[in-house]
């Protein structure tokens, strides 16, 4: 079964935290997901393959028995990850738990071009998921965001919303 992940960020600044976006794409599933983020130019391409391996290892059931490829058009990170390049310090924790994970989940790497990408590829061209699978997106949410919502509707849960 093969995987695909993106990164973007929308102002490269070298070691600065700004505005991104994480992607991956499992075709053979009809599963798609994007998340915008702040990270490095650096951290996101290492999120984005984060995200996905924990939407994976949350899924194992439905795709166990095959073999994983995962393909990114990134291909710094590719070498880092196997070994053949050196990390910058500042993503050296995300590599750590890759590794960890390549090892448990037993996927390969490999680099494809931009436009091979299919977690570039806008979602509205990518086929619908018949939902005959049983998908477990809970690795996916944002906790701190989910904690937000249910303090919001503490706060208000009395109180008359206005109407939007």
């Amino acid at each position: 079964m093969k995987g695909y992940f993106y990164a973007r960020s929308h102002k490269p600044v070298p070691h600065q935290k700004g505005p991104g976006i994480i992607a991956f794409s499992i075709p053979d599933l009809g599963i798609t997901y994007r998340s915008a983020l702040r990270a490095t130019p650096s951290e996101l391409p290492y999120k984005a393959l984060k995200a996905l391996l924990n939407f994976l290892e949350s899924n194992r059931k439905v795709w166990q028995g095959q073999k994983l490829e995962l393909c990114t058009d990134c291909a710094p990170m590719i070498y880092q990850v196997l070994g053949d390049m050196a990390a910058p310090t500042r993503v050296r924790h995300h590599l750590g738990s890759i590794r960890i994970k390549k090892r448990q989940l037993g996927f390969t790497l490999h680099w494809v071009a931009e436009d091979e990408n299919r977690a570039r590829e806008n979602i509205i061209l990518q086929p619908i998921a018949q939902p005959t699978l049983n998908l477990n997106f809970s690795s996916l949410q944002d906790v701190t965001l989910a904690q937000r919502a249910a303090r919001w509707k503490e706060k208000t849960s009395g109180a008359i919303r206005p109407k939007m």
